[in-house]
């Protein structure tokens, strides 16, 4: 069996960069089309989204393998999406200019972003032709499919389904941030691969709408409540600032390893699979401890940091580590709240000070990480820090995006999807999802290393992704080895 670590370097992906002009989409995108139906006004957060996304970055894609039991056509995929369309709204709305404001909208006659690519295309390939240009031709939609077929001598990582669905594809799907998250992404490419699956056997498909596309009204008015108590208390503000790093200050990882010098600024990741006993003894492992798999996989990240800047030379008694933790927001919504398809995303600034024997003690070290992130999560702080952001950076000039990057304040951003098995098709369908993982662009964004773990039918895949300015292929390499070392300490595996 190839070793855990040779898996790490072989297994690494170049994401190319997007090199659109700043200014020029926004008055691409303007529309005063008297059919388009204009939803609603844009959010601080959606605003901010945009921006990122319109320079290129805090975009995400989920790359998949698919096999089919039958050869899949450019119309079949067409035929998919149209009724896919209509099911989801978010795929039939758009974030257009009005009269100067950002909105939502659904303008009449929408194409689809959809493109068979060559025979064994690369997935960096695949990946730029599905972002570039997402947001900047007017009449189509802010999200994108490529599928590229593969060559017969392709490995599979389910060798038992290629053998009854030997027709092997790859396929991209990415959108813009604003409309969905990683949550409905989820849902929209297992509604998408169901489709194609009924397309492919002649059945018909029925339209009805699966999930709303609504304003999203509880947040935003939670966070509203929350700014109005910091305004009026400073001892609250003082509590929030207190869980962030002080914009003075040098994040640790880079106190040992210097950004790089470079000419281009884009995104690049390392990636690779967890090996299930690896995965399922860490697992069990968390279940008895009673912490969260979240909680380890951040503990372990620790460590990695901690050996890593020692070994560098950099010593201390104790080491202050600086994390950001994704979340969703839909934890404080309240249970009877209706699905819906829209963004949802949270974050949280989360720091934890270890020592040299913090790996002797892994377990009881986690059990604090894991008590003091419940105890974050259930006071509000995301909300609470989100609120706070949003005061402190009301600019709503998109050009400015870039220049208003500040230096990296954080370590590294931890992203744990969970299990997505659920969203993939049944053993029946005529499509299969036999690989699934999920990219980030996040360079020129407040994320220096972002690692994103998620599994899907009993593998496990974690991805590291890094932007050029912050740290070197070498190093994320390093840092992706060193966590995947310190697993398997942890639940003691030779």
């Amino acid at each position: 069996m190839m070793g855990l670590q040779s898996r790490v370097t072989t297994i690494h992906k170049w994401i190319p960069p997007i090199t659109q002009a700043l200014g020029t989409i926004p008055s691409a995108r303007s529309m005063s089309s008297r059919d388009t139906k204009w939803l609603w006004e844009a959010g601080d957060d959606i605003k901010e989204y945009h921006k990122a996304n319109m320079c290129g970055t805090r975009i995400g894609s989920f790359l998949a393998t698919i096999n089919s039991s039958k050869p899949l056509k450019e119309e079949d995929v067409l035929k998919t999406l149209k009724p896919l369309m209509k099911k989801i709204p978010n795929l039939r709305t758009c974030l257009q200019t009005r009269d100067d404001n950002l909105w939502f909208c659904q303008p009449p006659n929408l194409k689809p972003n959809f493109k068979m690519l060559k025979m064994d295309t690369e997935p960096r390939d695949a990946l730029l032709s599905a972002i570039e240009n997402m947001l900047e031709i007017p009449g189509t939609v802010q999200w994108s499919f490529r599928i590229y077929p593969h060559s017969e001598d392709v490995e599979c990582l389910n060798p038992v389904v290629k053998k009854s669905h030997p027709h092997q594809y790859g396929l991209v799907f990415t959108g813009h941030h604003g409309i969905m998250d990683g949550i409905g992404a989820s849902f929209i490419m297992k509604i998408f691969i169901d489709i194609l699956s009924d397309v492919l056997e002649g059945n018909t498909v029925d339209d009805d709408e699966y999930a709303p596309f609504c304003e999203e009204r509880e947040i935003p008015a939670l966070i509203r409540q929350i700014k109005e108590k910091l305004a009026e208390d400073s001892t609250l503000v003082e509590a929030v600032q207190s869980n962030i790093p002080s914009p003075s200050s040098t994040p640790l990882f880079f106190q040992a390893f210097p950004r790089p010098q470079v000419k281009e600024v884009t995104t690049r990741c390392v990636s690779g699979m967890i090996e299930p006993r690896v995965f399922d003894k860490l697992l069990s492992k968390s279940k008895e401890e009673g912490v969260t798999l979240n909680s380890a996989f951040l503990s372990a990240i620790n460590v990695a940091v901690m050996e890593l800047v020692r070994e560098r030379g950099v010593l201390m008694e104790n080491y202050e580590i600086a994390s950001v933790v994704t979340t969703t927001l839909r934890r404080y919504k309240q249970p009877s709240s209706t699905f819906f398809f829209g963004p949802c995303t949270g974050h949280m600034s989360y720091m934890s000070t270890v020592d040299d024997s913090v790996k002797s003690r892994f377990w009881k070290y986690c059990k604090t990480v894991d008590t003091e992130l419940h105890t974050r999560f259930q006071k509000g702080v995301p909300l609470q820090e989100k609120a706070l952001q949003s005061m402190l950076d009301s600019s709503q000039e998109p050009h400015d995006y870039i220049t208003r990057i500040k230096p990296p304040l954080h370590d590294y951003t931890i992203n744990n999807m969970g299990d997505l098995s659920r969203f993939v098709s049944e053993d029946e369908k005529v499509v299969k999802i036999t690989s699934l993982s999920s990219h980030n662009m996040i360079h020129n964004t407040f994320h220096t290393t972002f690692h994103e773990i998620l599994s899907v039918k009993g593998r496990n895949y974690y991805t590291l992704s890094y932007g050029t300015n912050y740290v070197s292929e070498d190093t994320a390499k390093l840092f992706l080895d060193r966590i995947f070392s310190v697993l398997r300490e942890v639940i003691q595996l030779p």
